[in-house]
């Protein structure tokens, strides 16, 4: 009986923890799980488009359904991914094989085995989703019963977890250089650390100051050193192109809505989610003369 209680305990902490988001899922969309099961609880603000981008935005690519596909890509994605070490997963089968007897193993291996069919057949599967088997992984390492190794078995393992440590570490470090070149040769803007050259200074130092600023295109309010008050983005799936709508009035608002606003356009970002989060409808002439970031003023709107 103590172990269903414990059960119940988690259950409803669980629950009474979760309950803040549901609730207020609730009061805004009466959906308790929106963005998701619009169809069956209740769509909030979307529109059928927003609803089609987002349950398409969230599934395999067309070409990626087939279980050999979904199979294929896991490959790609987490075990041939040097985010996730390359040995790491065969060690944890190997964990699971040289300590299968105990209760734990079962019970951690029965968990990474849901996390495994969720991410493959209820996923859109990208690599990142897969974060949770991690900890699992590490648990499962840990029940090797060590002890039971002779001690040269147990210094070739020591060693090649080092070799494998070392390895790892290189290449980690090889690709955040990359990444944070600039950063660490003395350029200091949060664009540059990030490697988003398109973002300057200029950009900004052309609006007036405490003038309104919406982005559009874009989500990355971070990289704007520009008080929130005075500052609008929003994500794709917030932009409702239904009916024809402009995507400029999808993600900027209506001409009333952004009554003297400056907007910063952003191409690249438009042209990607015009490929890859359908149904949106073609990007106007203005935006495609332009390949970097721009700014539009509100007398030219």
């Amino acid at each position: 009986m103590s172990r269903w209680r414990g059960i119940a305990i988690f259950a409803v902490t669980g629950a009474l923890a979760f309950s803040p988001w549901l609730i207020r899922n609730v009061v805004w969309a009466r959906n308790p799980v929106f963005p998701e099961a619009t169809k069956l609880l209740g769509h909030g603000t979307f529109s059928n488009v927003q609803m089609e981008r987002w349950h398409r935005a969230h599934s395999a690519q067309p070409d990626k359904q087939s279980v050999a596909a979904r199979v294929g890509e896991s490959w790609h994605q987490i075990i041939a991914d040097w985010r996730y070490g390359y040995l790491f997963l065969p060690f944890v089968l190997i964990a699971i094989v040289l300590s299968y007897g105990r209760p734990e193993v079962w019970f951690l291996t029965s968990l990474l085995a849901v996390i495994a069919v969720v991410w493959l057949f209820f996923t859109h599967l990208q690599g990142r989703f897969f974060i949770l088997a991690l900890p699992i992984g590490a648990l499962l390492i840990g029940q090797i019963d060590w002890d039971r190794w002779s001690i040269p078995s147990g210094v070739l393992a020591l060693l090649f977890g080092i070799a494998w440590v070392v390895v790892e570490a290189g290449l980690g470090a090889a690709r955040l250089h990359g990444v944070f070149a600039d950063f660490l040769y003395g350029k200091t803007q949060i664009a540059g650390v990030l490697g988003v050259d398109a973002y300057s200074p200029e950009i900004i130092d052309s609006i007036p100051k405490d003038a309104k600023i919406i982005l559009v295109g874009d989500a990355k309010a971070f990289l704007y050193q520009v008080p929130m008050s005075r500052l609008k983005c929003r994500t794709v799936f917030d932009v409702d192109t239904s009916h024809n709508r402009d995507v400029i009035d999808g993600w900027a608002g209506s001409k009333s809505e952004r009554d003297g606003a400056w907007l910063v356009i952003d191409p690249g970002e438009l042209r990607r989610f015009e490929k890859t989060y359908q149904p949106m409808t073609p990007l106007p002439g203005s935006v495609l003369a332009h390949d970097l970031v721009y700014v539009v003023g509100p007398e030219k709107q």
